[in-house]
């Protein structure tokens, strides 16, 4: 993932997070499935039954990645969750911030998720951030922490 400068870049051990603004926060993690690539119908089961909080899923592709967005208000913030694979990779990310900066944030946001790319050989010696598993989801796919 590119990241401009401009952004402040966070490890935590749950999840990156990058923040352009005090009133918005990009988070993101990442695993991978233990046996076999992700389907677009596992996809959809990460966001099963949460259309009436998180609106309908939408089928996206950004990068080397492909998935579905669920995009929505709620608590006065405006709000998009990202379930993207690519293979056996699944990359979470959601996105929330204030409605005054949302539409920027979004836009830069998603220029950095067109900026997905599954690493090769010559990324594998660089350190990669910290990611985990939501423990939400790990019971639909069996999947092992990136290093």
């Amino acid at each position: 993932m590119d990241v401009p400068e401009i952004w402040t870049v966070t490890d935590d051990p749950e999840c990156l997070t990058l923040e352009l603004t005090e009133h918005g926060a990009l988070q993101a993690s990442s695993a991978t499935k233990s046996s076999g690539a992700v389907s677009a119908e596992e996809l959809y089961e990460f966001a099963d039954g949460q259309e009436e909080d998180w609106g309908t899923p939408v089928p996206v592709t950004y990068g080397d990645f492909q998935g579905l967005v669920c995009a929505y208000e709620q608590g006065g913030f405006i709000w998009r969750r990202w379930f993207l694979s690519n293979g056996s990779t699944i990359v979470f990310v959601t996105y929330n911030g204030i409605p005054q900066v949302a539409q920027h944030e979004l836009t830069a946001a998603e220029t950095i998720l067109s900026s997905l790319r599954v690493p090769t050989c010559q990324h594998a010696t660089q350190q990669l951030p910290s990611f985990f598993i939501y423990n939400k989801w790990a019971p639909l796919l069996e999947y092992t922490d990136v290093p």
